[in-house]
């Protein structure tokens, strides 16, 4: 009973929602499909540390809810620094937008996440992010 199930676009499996042998129903969601462009993460950084940051850099990303703790799950570099901060809960931010270049494991949709910004050889700091 082998079933083979195409897709019209290549990609990674990125979700699959169900289990081998779970019973399927008409219109279920039998998988996520993303495509085989980069990941990207969008990372905030208060407004304090942002000069420290800049294009290129490395980051090392961290899935906090893990079994293991503080799992790597990827590293990648920073495409993007957004020139307006925003403000959330009387802090300001800044949006980084953070291409993975490398990741380890397959993440679920909307995992939190933690991004560590590399610079010459050590660890800048380490902020908290959404993969959305």
């Amino acid at each position: 009973n082998n079933l083979t199930i195409q897709t019209p676009q290549d990609g990674k499996i990125a979700y699959l929602p169900k289990k081998p042998g779970e019973k399927v129903e008409i219109g279920d969601l039998i998988a996520l499909i993303s495509r085989n462009e980069n990941l990207r993460i969008r990372l905030m950084i208060e407004s304090d540390d942002i000069g420290r940051v800049s294009s290129g850099q490395k980051a090392e990303i961290l899935w906090l809810g893990s079994f293991y703790r503080n799992l790597i799950v990827g590293y990648g570099h920073i495409v993007k620094i957004y020139p307006y901060a925003v403000e959330k809960q009387g802090r300001f931010y800044f949006e980084v937008l953070i291409d993975i270049d490398e990741h380890r494991v397959m993440l679920p949709l909307g995992v939190k996440l933690r991004g560590r910004i590399i610079g010459e050889k050590k660890r800048i700091f380490t902020l908290f992010l959404n993969s959305k």
